[in-house]
């Protein structure tokens, strides 16, 4: 069963909720609220709560994943020249079966950016520590908000890491140029996939087990990953329209930690 309610009054405020729960199971439940308030020019507000309760998800002697998770961050603009945005998501999760008290996970996942723009040039610095959700995941869902969690050495693992870009851009009405370098590492990357119930059994501590959907999450080795890259675009004299001509490189490097 799922519900969703959006409301979006007059006063620039918009609201939007959403339940997903099968009543005549135990499969869970997912459900999340988001707040946006619109300050004009100026940029906007935005706040969303975003709870999971699986109890069919176990590990081991653990069983019963609760999630929960609160995201808030302001976007501010000054003029046409510079634009920002600053948040945090507070995320806590917890086997509600377990006999161990280091099953639970209590973090802060802040992101920010930073952008400047003069003439036809723009500047722009991002950091994030939290993946985003995949492209299939829709926003009204609760599963958008949260972080993946697996299951290391028979204890929680969130899946999180540290994101920092730099990026120059320049766009005129004959060409388009920009460059960016990043560089990510990754801290217990979840991988999911199916497994039968009978292959289980030794790895019951390594793994994070759904026997409804017979879906298993496992932590792989956290790594590193730098990167940079360029794109050119500038129109070339063909007479044809949206005629161009592209140059790209990239240089990147990866390794394990």
């Amino acid at each position: 069963m799922s519900a969703t309610v959006e409301d979006t009054p007059a006063d620039s405020r918009e609201l939007l909720a959403q339940v997903d729960f099968d009543p005549d199971s135990n499969a869970g439940l997912e459900s999340m609220l988001g707040f946006r308030q619109e300050l004009g020019f100026a940029g906007s507000v935005e706040s969303v709560a975003a709870v999971a309760i699986h109890p069919d998800l176990n590990a081991g002697d653990s069983a019963g994943l609760d999630e929960a998770a609160v995201r808030s961050w302001e976007t501010m603009r000054l003029g046409d020249e510079f634009i920002g945005e600053a948040g945090s998501t507070q995320v806590l999760a917890r086997f509600s079966e377990t006999q161990s008290s280091q099953n639970v996970t209590l973090a802060a996942l802040p992101f920010a950016m930073a952008g400047w723009r003069g003439g036809n040039s723009t500047i722009s610095y991002r950091m994030a520590t939290a993946l985003p959700a995949s492209a299939d995941v829709d926003d009204a869902s609760a599963q958008a908000w949260l972080p993946k969690f697996a299951v290391r050495e028979g204890r929680l693992a969130m899946e999180h890491g540290l994101h920092q870009e730099i990026g120059w851009e320049r766009d005129t009405d004959k060409s388009d140029v920009s460059v960016v370098l990043f560089a990510d590492r990754m801290d217990n990357p979840v991988m999911e996939a199916a497994v039968s119930r009978g292959v289980i059994g030794g790895s019951a501590t390594a793994l994070l087990y759904d026997p409804a959907s017979g879906l298993a999450r496992a932590v792989g080795p956290n790594f590193f990953h730098h990167r940079n890259g360029c794109n050119c675009a500038a129109p070339i004299a063909t007479g044809k329209p949206g005629a161009c001509e592209l140059c790209q490189w990239r240089c990147s490097c990866a390794g394990f930690h």
